[in-house]
């Protein structure tokens, strides 16, 4: 059984994660409605089965503290998007003495 739960462990955070990317989607209306839903029920039914199986123990409190954390991880890189580099190919570089 706990290789079950901690199956379904990876599965919820992996899950909240795509869900708070998502989310963060949706609220600058970029994404449909339906695909928040979809993340939603699969974060939801990942951490109900982890909490039906066992409760709250060890492994049940650790599923929900990090799928929060990967809840809001997602919406930070979604709303924090990593910056370009520029780029300097053979032209564009002054030479080197």
């Amino acid at each position: 059984m706990p290789l079950l739960r901690l199956t379904l462990l990876v599965l919820a955070v992996f899950f909240c994660f795509f869900l708070g990317r998502t989310g963060a989607r949706l609220h600058r209306s970029k994404q449909p409605y339906t695909r928040a839903l979809t993340w939603t029920l699969r974060a939801v039914v990942a951490l109900g089965g982890i909490l039906w199986i066992g409760g709250f123990d060890a492994i049940g409190i650790a599923a929900v503290l990090l799928s929060a954390a990967a809840f809001f991880a997602g919406i930070y890189v979604e709303t924090h998007p990593p910056k370009a580099e520029e780029i300097h190919l053979f032209g564009d570089e002054p030479p080197r003495e």
